[in-house]
């Protein structure tokens, strides 16, 4: 696949940034899973389902949401083994396309294309 410098220049900002996102994803994650395995430690309720769950699931979601190794020029990666993995997407917009509309709206007003 042949790409111009613009944009390889442009998956690769996008991946730094994405890469900052997940850092900072892991950082909150590792304090609020403390907080919260404190927090489900103390209560005495028996019925209440653990907070520490909720964190996990959130992170997860997030690391869906993020997809980190997608870049524009490849819908699939190809994986190890030779085949293409596929990441499933929710009805919420991934990373990729909330990026994908800044990139529309900025070219829209500064009308230059990558």
């Amino acid at each position: 696949m042949e790409r111009s410098a613009g944009t390889l220049i442009r998956d690769f900002v996008v991946f730094q940034l994405k890469l900052a996102l997940d850092g900072l994803k892991d950082l909150l994650a590792i304090h609020l899973a403390v907080v919260a395995v404190i927090v489900d430690l103390l209560r005495k309720k028996e019925d209440v389902p653990p907070l520490f769950y909720r964190v996990v699931r959130m992170s997860e979601r997030f690391e869906r949401w993020l997809n980190l190794h997608r870049v524009k020029g490849q819908a699939k990666l190809p994986s190890r083994d030779g085949t293409s993995e596929d990441t499933p997407l929710g009805p919420v917009p991934d990373a990729d396309s909330v990026i994908e509309e800044l990139e529309i709206l900025t070219q829209r007003k500064t009308g230059r294309n990558w």
